[in-house]
């Protein structure tokens, strides 16, 4: 028998009109663990998403929200004692989750983004060339459609998100990966910053929540992004060997509105103070048990939260 590609690739997959109560429910349910980082209950969480996605294959808001539980449960592995080596299915089932909702909306350049991510730790995990590769020219693909988020998710992946194997700091990668970390400063702040004094002050009156620079400051959504950014970059300036300009990026955290009701601010202030003996901490690769002696906040159990919890 003969198929057509057509008949074997299947029609365009729609979205559909509205969603059931059931799903709205089980949304509200993944937004109240997720800001308020009950890790524990991702299990619930995750059955709850499941059970209305199979209802309805076509409810791209709940794939979204099933594939950004998959993803939490494997960006925060460092809760667990010991990690187990399943978790690694999560990078599996994020990956096709983000795929779905991809596919039923196209120009959604945040997901394309979270796909492109997942494909790198899925290839990481099977030692899978082509697909790490696949998925970094998929994240290359979004950052062009909105650079301001998907330069972050990349410095994200690279950092600390791929599942087995980092890329050291004198790499290509790594190297690129935090350059677009300064492309974002310029690009949300709107001009070059001296990386010499990169003090940020300035630029706080142009705090707004539309746009493609809204991505840039604090939400409904990532009520922390704006500190998180910054504990991020931070630390990889760290693991480049620059902890003097790594301060005075941290630093920039304190400037946020919100920045001391931030449950994160001891970890920064820390951050501050340790920053040049993390420099070979933060290049140590992970124990027996999977477990970084000191991670990096890619690698941390607020990977995810560290932007997300209220």
């Amino acid at each position: 028998m003969t198929f057509s590609v057509g008949v074997i690739a299947g029609p365009y997959k729609e979205p559909s009109e509205q969603q059931s109560e059931e799903a709205i429910g089980a949304g509200i349910f993944f937004w109240q663990a997720f800001q308020n980082g009950l890790y524990h209950l991702l299990p619930d969480v995750l059955n709850a998403l499941t059970g209305v996605y199979l209802r309805d294959p076509n409810d791209s808001i709940t794939a979204g929200y099933l594939a950004a539980a998959h993803a939490w449960k494997l960006s925060e592995r460092a809760r667990f004692d010991e990690i187990p080596p399943t978790i690694t299915d999560h990078a599996t089932l994020a990956r096709k989750y983000f795929a779905e909702k991809v596919r039923m909306e196209p120009d959604n350049s945040h997901f394309i983004g979270f796909l492109g991510s997942l494909m790198m730790s899925e290839g990481d995990v099977h030692a899978d060339e082509r697909l790490i590769k696949r998925g970094f020219k998929t994240l290359l693909k979004a950052s062009r459609m909105h650079p301001e988020f998907n330069y972050v998710t990349t410095a994200l992946t690279i950092s600390g998100g791929m599942a087995e194997s980092l890329p050291t700091a004198d790499s290509k990668l790594y190297k690129l990966s935090l350059e677009w970390q300064w492309d974002t400063m310029e690009l949300c702040f709107g001009e070059d910053i001296d990386r010499d004094s990169p003090d940020v002050s300035a630029y706080l009156h142009m705090e707004t929540h539309d746009g493609p620079q809204s991505v840039c400051w604090n939400s409904e959504i990532a009520p922390h992004k704006f500190e998180g950014f910054f504990l991020n970059m931070g630390d990889m300036l760290v693991k480049a060997g620059d902890w003097q300009t790594a301060q005075k990026i941290y630093a920039n955290a304190r400037l946020s509105k919100t920045y001391n009701v931030w449950q994160f601010a001891p970890v920064l202030e820390q951050r501050i103070v340790d920053a040049e003996i993390n420099v070979d901490l933060f290049n140590k690769h992970p124990g027996p048990n999977g477990k970084f002696e000191k991670p990096m906040m890619a690698q941390s159990e607020f990977s995810c939260t560290g932007c997300h919890q209220h």
